[in-house]
């Protein structure tokens, strides 16, 4: 299990940093790292170790850009721990890794399923519910498994409250755990709640955490807690002493937004975000979208849209309402209005609002090739389903599949289809 362990540490601060020449040096070291592994006695631990240096390997790679290698790592991992479970049923660090996978697999868009199948990965239904049960148990891998679900409920299943919920109880449960916390502001930055988020980054500060993101992480929680000359300090911070490429554009368009919002725009952040850094990161390449846009969108919705993505509802609404609705000259930003209002009254469960202002997006952005509408659909089938109208909520998600193309369109309607099918069985 060393070997396991060694692994674990190595890839650790390359998954959080991005240091290709740390990342070269370390790959380089793989193969000697399995060799001796392969030499050691046969042992379902000798497997399971096999499988999850595999697996940690698959992530790194992805978070490099080598979708191939790391799809090759996946495979493998998914056959050891096959494997290894086909001879010892009960084995729960296989388990482990089992979940992990089905949980990944899962997130995996439906018209590539044909891939995995034909590649000889399908983990049964049962499988699903591994890592659920080994984090609610007592044993020994409970907390790995615990983190691995909140991250897999964050960013693959996008089950934001259960992943917020889960990291928090994890953070009063191990109050000292850097990992749990350094999870807990990623996770609290991608699902809308910056002041958790903020504090979990204060807790790193004081330990003088060496995580290269963390000034643009904290410039983020920041901005989308309205604190926007703070914001500007650690995002600028970031691009000083950061050696990738990574998030260089999207700190050169959170900079934008700085300024802009502080009546101080400086285009010459927007001109970085054209020509500098990578779009390996669906932030980056957002930040190039808006980047390039003619003409910039109605400043008063993009604040409230950045606010609502801090969890500041109150404060969203607030500049929402201020608008004069007379001052708004473009149908698309009209229909953004709607949609930012949507959006606010469904994150505060006030369900019957939501669906005025979805409803409304939908009748007036239909044509306008953006996501408001699409996304509007599927928001109201989650809204008719959770509520207990499941042929209503089938309907709206069916509705998402008829608009053309749009930047979300391939997720959207993943996410449609994914729920059509639940509602099927």
């Amino acid at each position: 299990m060393h070997l396991y362990l060694e692994n674990l540490a190595e890839i650790t601060p390359i998954l959080l940093n991005s240091d290709k020449d740390t990342y070269e040096e370390s790959l380089s070291k793989l193969n000697e790292r399995l060799n001796k592994l392969d030499k050691l006695p046969s042992s379902p631990y000798k497997t399971f170790a096999t499988a999850e240096i595999h697996l940690q390997w698959a992530f790194v790679k992805a978070r490099y850009g080598e979708s191939i290698n790391a799809f090759l790592d996946f495979r493998k991992a998914y056959r050891y721990t096959a494997y290894n479970l086909e001879q010892h049923p009960d084995f729960t660090p296989s388990k482990k890794t089992m979940g992990i996978l089905a949980l990944t697999l899962k997130a995996i868009p439906e018209n590539l399923h044909w891939i995995t199948k034909l590649l000889g990965i399908s983990p049964s239904e049962e499988s699903l519910l591994y890592l659920y049960g080994i984090a609610d148990s007592s044993d020994l891998l409970s907390e790995e498994a615990q983190l691995a679900t909140a991250l897999i409920q964050a960013y693959l299943l996008n089950e934001g409250e259960a992943a917020l919920s889960s990291i928090k109880k994890q953070i009063a449960a191990r109050p000292d755990n850097l990992i749990t916390h350094l999870a807990g502001a990623w996770i609290a930055l991608k699902h809308s709640d910056s002041q958790f988020g903020l504090k979990c980054v204060q807790k790193l500060e004081s330990k003088n955490t060496w995580f290269d993101y963390l000034p643009y992480l904290k410039g983020n929680l920041l901005l989308c807690n309205g604190k926007f000359k703070p914001a500007a300090i650690q995002l600028q911070h970031f691009l000083d002493i950061n050696q990738g490429k990574d998030y260089i554009k999207d700190s050169n368009f959170k900079l934008f937004l700085c300024y802009w919002f502080t009546g101080h725009p400086d285009n010459k952040y927007l001109k970085a975000a054209q020509s500098e850094g990578s779009t390996l990161a669906a932030a980056d390449r957002y930040a190039l979208r808006f980047s390039e846009y003619k003409k910039l969108p109605n400043k008063d919705i993009t604040l409230a849209r950045i606010l609502t993505d801090g969890g500041e509802y109150t404060q969203a609404l607030s500049v929402l309402e201020k608008i004069p609705l007379d001052s708004l000259t473009s149908d698309e930003d009209r229909v953004e209005y709607l949609y930012r209002k949507a959006r606010i009254y469904h994150k505060i469960h006030k369900a019957q609002q939501a669906l005025y202002f979805y409803q409304k997006t939908v009748e007036s952005g239909a044509r306008i090739p953006r996501y408001f509408a699409a996304n509007s659909c599927l928001q109201m089938g989650i809204l008719m389903q959770q509520s207990g109208n499941n042929s209503k909520a089938v309907k709206y998600y069916h509705q998402v599949l008829e608009f053309d193309e749009h930047e979300y369109k391939s997720s959207l309607d993943y996410q449609a289809k994914i729920r059509i099918r639940q509602l099927a069985k």
